[in-house]
């Protein structure tokens, strides 16, 4: 055989077998190319999936503790009566503190946030007054000034000097408190339908948060 007769057919052959396997190659790594850059879409889009699913775990526990805010431990609330003027006007928001460790211990003074009794109207309406008797305590009032087992009791708050009323004496039992406005001639409270329970209290107001011009705690004493 003439060896060197066929070494163009070899070459070709090999050539050919060359281009082949470059071509296979060349196919390979498209489809490669092709696969990385479906797999970086892939990727791409689980990161988004996974970006959302954290926004919304965000917004979630934004959310609750948000409600937990509003349900346990404070919550606004608007003016919309004249009874407790000069302290609080009509339009002012409050920020009303509601934790349940206060319960059994508020303080005379304490501008209340309370659910209507039914004694008092079958509303239920929730209404702001200011604390004046406590528990325990015998609770009356002569010539329009309020005794407290017996001593006056200074109220520099009221909106003007009260009329010459007389109430009691009455004995506040456990779990009773007696509540009255500050604009004492213009109040429907304690005196005309009695004491509230510790049940009907939801909180005490403890800062004025608008007007801007009168931001800050309301007067208590």
């Amino acid at each position: 055989m003439d060896v060197t007769g066929c070494l163009p057919h070899a070459y070709a052959l090999g050539h050919n077998c060359a281009l082949q396997m470059r071509c296979w190659h060349e196919v390979g790594s498209y489809g490669a190319i092709v696969s990385t850059k479906g797999a970086g879409r892939l990727g791409e889009r689980r990161a988004r999936q996974k970006l959302t699913r954290n926004e919304c775990v965000i917004l979630s526990v934004a959310l609750g503790i948000g409600l937990g805010i509003r349900c346990c431990i404070c919550q606004p609330m608007i003016v919309i009566s004249e009874s407790m003027k000069p302290t609080l006007q009509v339009g002012d928001h409050l920020l009303v503190d509601r934790r349940g460790s206060l319960r059994g211990h508020w303080k005379r003074g304490d501008l209340l946030l309370f659910k209507e009794p039914e004694l008092w109207g079958e509303d239920g309406d929730s209404l702001t007054k200011r604390l004046v008797g406590l528990p325990g305590e015998k609770f009356m009032i002569r010539a329009g000034k309020v005794y407290i087992n017996g001593k006056v009791l200074a109220e520099s708050y009221l909106a003007e000097r009260p009329d010459a009323e007389i109430y009691g004496p009455i004995y506040l039992r456990k779990g009773q408190y007696f509540v009255m406005g500050d604009n004492r001639n213009q109040s429907d409270d304690s005196r005309d339908n009695g004491p509230i329970d510790e049940s009907n209290i939801v909180g005490r107001a403890i800062v004025r948060l608008w007007p801007l011009s009168r931001l800050g705690v309301p007067k208590v004493n």
